[in-house]
């Protein structure tokens, strides 16, 4: 009986062996055809967006460096020629528009301000002659008032450290003399945050400003582009072969309707996004899109990523950036 009851028991742990061997196996498959069927978009959204993302600005953008080319220009407004314009600038461990979500490591950074003459897509320092009676004023946390002017044309604030604990952001208060508003040459405030510690996934962010009058209408705006270099127009960058996928960029001011669209043979956004504005696309032709408000009260800008479709990156359609940003329109409705 005993012998029995033994024989009986070492069957049972075989067959039991045998089950979890061959489930394993099967789970394996499952396992290892998910993670290469969605490999490219784990790719794209781990090494630039995810992580990248949690070092973000409001007007700050992603950039490969201090260099000559300039990319991400911004054209701040005001109402008339005397009133000048004032603006925050934010630095954050957190994806703008998800402040619950921060970066693993606190953040050390250095923010420096310069002023700049930019033209054609590319910046050089501004010379006293060319910057004249224009002046800029800082105030940041790690250097209080600073004024940039023909003689004190930089500072570097910092470092800085943004505490991996908390999603409260850093901010730089800053106002233009009302000379920006009508000045005649390309006189820009540039600012970048530079980590001061090679974090692998954290990169660089920057932006040259200036600023201008405008009438209402033009001051109530939403634009949406392609955040990559390539695609913003620099010079030498890597072709849209190069990438996986791209980052794309919503961003504006004023309450109305943004329509978003792409050509589905080509492009497709991150699902993820769709679900966050709970939004399911429309098929019309060559062309998807879909319809959601936009309130920068709320929310002032949205941070996406577009896909290859099916086939796409091996035929090599999208060859060129001019064809990758004809693929995606981004159209507003102000209420």
């Amino acid at each position: 009986m005993k012998q029995r009851k033994r024989g009986v028991l070492k069957r049972r742990l075989i067959a039991i062996a045998s089950a979890v061997i061959v489930l394993s196996l099967l789970t394996g498959v499952v396992s290892y055809a998910e993670f290469t069927k969605s490999n490219r978009a784990k790719r794209v959204i781990a090494s630039v967006e995810a992580a990248g993302a949690l070092f973000s600005s409001n007007f700050l953008l992603y950039t490969e460096g201090d260099t000559a080319t300039i990319s991400n220009t911004k054209t701040l407004y005001t109402g008339s020629e005397t009133q000048p314009v004032v603006t925050t600038v934010t630095v954050c461990n957190y994806a703008q528009g998800n402040p619950a979500k921060v970066y693993e490591r606190d953040i050390t950074y250095t923010l420096t301000a310069r002023l700049v003459w930019v033209e054609n897509g590319t910046k050089r320092d501004a010379t006293a002659a060319e910057i004249g009676d224009l002046s800029v004023t800082l105030n940041f946390k790690n250097g209080g008032n600073v004024t940039l002017d023909s003689t004190n044309r930089s500072r570097v604030f910092g470092p800085s450290t943004l505490d991996h604990s908390l999603s409260h952001p850093d901010s730089c208060h800053i106002e233009f003399s009302t000379g920006f508003n009508t000045q005649t040459g390309n006189v820009r405030l540039y600012l970048i945050a530079d980590p001061t510690v090679d974090y692998g996934d954290i990169t660089m962010l920057d932006a040259a400003f200036g600023t201008d009058v405008s009438h209402e209408q033009q001051s109530v705006r939403w634009e949406g582009y392609v955040n990559e270099s390539g695609a913003r127009g620099a010079d030498n960058a890597s072709p849209p072969t190069a990438f996986d996928g791209f980052r794309y960029v919503i961003t504006g001011s004023g309450v109305g309707t943004i329509r978003l669209s792409w050509k589905h043979d080509l492009v497709h956004p991150n699902t993820l996004f769709l679900d966050e504005i709970n939004q399911t696309p429309t098929v019309s032709g060559e062309w998807s899109y879909v319809d959601f408000s936009v309130d920068s009260d709320v929310i002032s800008r949205y941070d996406t990523q577009f896909y290859y479709s099916d086939d796409v990156m091996e035929a090599g359609t999208l060859a060129t950036w001019a064809t990758v940003n004809g693929s995606i329109t981004c159209v507003y409705t102000e209420a």
